[in-house]
């Protein structure tokens, strides 16, 4: 049996078959041009599918292509900014290693002027021992004084009843001798007058030179006689007597022993004021008393430091030195920790404002290094210390101490 050839997409007439051989033919070219149609369909399926994938493609590739220039700016714009954070920090370093040197250089100068000094701490000791022996001798001369002192007023209250006693007793003994006295020499001096008065009148030659002479000798006696008559009277109409003088000299020795014992009050005075300025003087020396195994984190203080503290300018509960003036400071630090591993340590500087200046201290390996270091600080600025990050079970030994002493006041 011959199949009739059927071109793409042309209709197919069935014709009228009796037999079964021809239904069967008819089945199978319906069959086929239900293939056909649907091999139809789905080329047409198939060429929308590769539309929609080539602009999906199209899309992709736009989207990648606008992402790949997105993450390049934004790395550009990250490089810059690791850019300049490198130029920050590098200024930064170069002015922190300008700064080491300088303090460096400090040092050093101050190690070469003072190698034959001895040490700050035994410096530091001596000048405790040198105050505590002043003031001992300054409360030894201050308890003298006040004895003295009250010995004084006791005598000057006898001396003075005693020289009021003296006085009013010679006083009404002797008014009438000294009356007469003063009567006497009152006579004597108008006799004398008198007849010089009358020598002259009768004289031509008054103006004389040996006359003139006689008389400016006798000028003296006649001062003499009215210093008499002054020291004889006082202004309340009493007369002066031996007794009253010798209690006047009294008085006068008095108050002699009174401006003694004012310029002693001055010494004394001022040898406390120097005394009270060795005392303010600013320092501190703290170290750990037992050897004790801690948890050290690093958004907290090192707070092992719980003996010593003199000088009462660092907090102990709080790991904090607080600078009570400006000045030059030095300090010294030693950790001393047993540990299995190298630890950081920062050595903070807090201002008023709230920032923030930090140094490294590093502690290696079965290794325990003194740092000595100077800081210019101003007032109210807080020094303290914290781990760089956390560390567990960490031995801190005895031997660990930090000290600070003010060198120079601005």
């Amino acid at each position: 049996m011959t199949v009739p050839n059927v071109k793409e997409n042309t209709p197919v007439t069935v014709p009228d078959f009796t037999s079964q051989d021809d239904q069967k033919l008819i089945k199978l070219l319906l069959r086929i041009e239900s293939m056909e149609t649907s091999l139809t369909e789905n080329l047409k399926r198939m060429k929308s599918l590769n539309q929609k994938f080539k602009e999906h493609e199209r899309n992709t590739k736009e989207s990648i292509s606008k992402a790949q220039e997105e993450t390049e700016n934004s790395n550009a714009k990250k490089y810059e900014k690791i850019i300049e954070e490198l130029h920050a920090a590098s200024s930064f370093m170069s002015h922190l290693q300008k700064e080491t040197e300088s303090l460096s250089q400090q040092i050093n100068e101050r190690v070469l002027t003072g190698s034959h000094e001895p040490n700050t701490l035994v410096e530091f000791h001596e000048l405790k021992l040198e105050i505590s022996k002043n003031t001992e001798s300054l409360s030894n001369i201050k308890s003298l004084y006040d004895t003295l002192s009250s010995q004084v007023n006791e005598n000057g209250k006898i001396i003075s009843d005693l020289c009021i006693s003296l006085e009013e007793k010679n006083m009404l003994n002797s008014q009438g001798k000294s009356t007469q006295i003063t009567t006497e020499n009152c006579k004597h001096w108008e006799d004398n007058t008198t007849s010089q008065i009358d020598y002259t009148k009768n004289k031509d030659d008054f103006l004389d030179h040996e006359e003139f002479s006689s008389l400016v000798c006798q000028a003296p006696e006649l001062q003499k006689i009215s210093s008499i008559e002054n020291m004889c009277f006082i202004p309340s109409g009493k007369e002066v007597t031996g007794s009253s003088v010798s209690a006047t000299t009294l008085k006068t020795s008095m108050d002699e022993k009174d401006i003694v014992d004012k310029g002693y009050d001055e010494k004394i005075n001022k040898l406390s004021e120097a005394i009270a300025e060795m005392n303010q003087h600013v320092s501190f020396y703290v170290f750990v008393a037992n050897e004790r195994t801690l948890n050290l984190r690093a958004e907290r203080n090192f707070t092992c430091f719980d003996a010593g503290n003199d000088g009462n300018h660092f907090n102990v509960v709080t790991g904090t030195f607080t600078v009570p003036c400006s000045g030059l400071y030095l300090f010294s630090l030693m950790l001393d920790i047993d540990s299995h591993e190298e630890m950081e340590f920062k050595i903070f500087v807090k201002s008023k404002n709230e920032e923030e200046l930090c140094f490294t201290y590093l502690k290696k390996i079965n290794d325990s290094t003194t740092v000595v270091f100077a800081l210019t600080l101003c007032k109210d600025d807080e020094i303290y210390i914290r781990p760089f990050e956390n560390y567990f079970k960490v031995n801190v030994c005895v031997q660990s101490y930090f000290s600070c002493a003010l060198l120079k006041t601005f």
